[in-house]
């Protein structure tokens, strides 16, 4: 039976052996602290973001207006209502950014943006293609406002996609800014947590 001033023995040892790591822990953790908040204006900005929620805004409006303009060409109600289905989702992904930016934004919800704004550039082009097809048959089968009305659907398509793949780049931009410091803070983490365990290695009692 081992005696109680041995048990204390046993445990004061093991406390100083312990010493080390959890003054190292404590040291981490401020650095890991101070590191962040040194790298905090790496992460977009509340003022950038703003901008970017109203841009895209902007873009959609347009979106939605062209689509009226998209149901107008042979099979466009078709393609108006998987398109509409982009515009539904992206309401809902602006409504939920508004409503908390950075935090929002500084998620998964803002790669949804970014695929949403992608998706409904693609969508236009698409458009843009068919007006501009539809115009030229009507062009030779002598329909000549016909194609001239096509032809006006193909541009503002065609202007429409352009600006959502301009926003969408900058959405893009600063969703990758968010990656690469969200990044740098976990590897940051992840490597003072192994000298932790290192030290607690080199402290362990050897058998």
């Amino acid at each position: 039976m081992v005696r109680r001033d041995e048990d204390a023995s046993m445990f004061f040892d093991k406390g100083e052996r312990m010493k080390p790591c959890i003054l190292m822990s404590l040291l981490l953790v401020l650095l890991s602290n101070a590191y962040a908040q040194e790298n905090e204006l790496k992460f977009p900005a509340e003022q950038q973001i703003d901008l970017l929620i109203t841009q895209s805004e902007r873009a959609f409006d347009s979106y939605e207006n062209t689509l009226q303009l998209e149901a107008q060409l042979v099979g466009g109600p078709e393609s108006v209502a998987k398109d509409r289905e982009v515009l539904n989702t992206a309401r809902k992904v602006l409504a939920t950014l508004k409503a908390n930016p950075s935090k929002a934004f500084n998620s998964p919800m803002g790669f949804l943006l970014v695929t949403n704004l992608d998706d409904a550039s693609r969508n236009m082009a698409v458009c843009m293609g068919q007006g501009g097809m539809q115009s030229a048959n009507a062009a030779q089968a002598g329909k000549v406002n016909l194609a001239m009305s096509n032809v006006h659907i193909s541009q503002t398509c065609l202007d429409t996609s352009q600006l959502l793949y301009t926003v969408s780049e900058s959405a893009l931009d600063l969703y990758a800014q968010y990656l690469s410091t969200e990044y740098k803070l976990t590897q940051q983490a992840a490597d003072r947590l192994q000298q932790c365990v290192d030290l607690l290695k080199k402290s362990a009692p050897k058998r």
